[in-house]
C-alpha cells in the first residue's frame, strides 16, 4: 500500500475502485475492503486466489468508483467506523488488515449510504 500511497494519491486525477468482497472457502469466511486502479477480475483473478480455493462472492461485490485520495479517505473511514468487526487474515500468499469478520454491509444501497454520507 505504500508504494500506492505515494505513486497514486498524489495524483488526485487518478480514478479508483473502493471494493468491499466477500471471500469463502470451506475453511473461512470474511470480507475486504480495499483500492485498486484495476478491475476487480484483474485485483483478484491471479492463481494465488484460485490455488488456495477461495471464491470471490459476485453477490456480495460493491463498489464505486472515484479519485485516488477519496477512495484512501473513505477506506481509512470504514476501517474506523467498523473497528470492531476487523481481522488480520494471514494465509499462504495473502495477507491483510483491511478485513473484517461479519458483513457490515449486507448490500449494495448500505455501502453507497455510507460512501455518500461521509463524502
Amino acid at each position: 500500500m505504500i508504494g500506492f500511497i505515494t505513486n497514486v494519491l498524489e495524483d488526485t486525477q487518478v480514478e479508483c475502485l473502493l471494493y468491499y468482497v466477500k471471500f469463502y472457502n470451506d475453511d473461512m469466511v470474511f470480507w475486504k475492503i480495499g483500492v485498486t486502479t484495476r478491475s476487480i477480475h484483474k485485483r483478484f483473478g491471479s492463481d494465488e486466489y484460485i490455488k488456495y480455493n477461495y471464491n470471490l462472492s459476485k453477490n456480495n461485490l460493491y463498489y464505486t468508483k472515484m479519485d485516488a485520495y477519496n477512495c484512501f479517505k473513505m477506506e481509512q473511514e470504514i476501517l474506523r467506523a467498523h473497528k470492531e468487526n476487523r481481522v488480520i487474515i494471514d494465509i499462504p500468499n495473502f495477507k491483510s488488515t483491511e478485513c473484517f469478520s461479519t458483513d457490515i454491509f449486507k448490500e449494495q444501497k448500505d455501502f453507497d449510504e455510507f460512501t455518500n454520507r461521509v463524502l
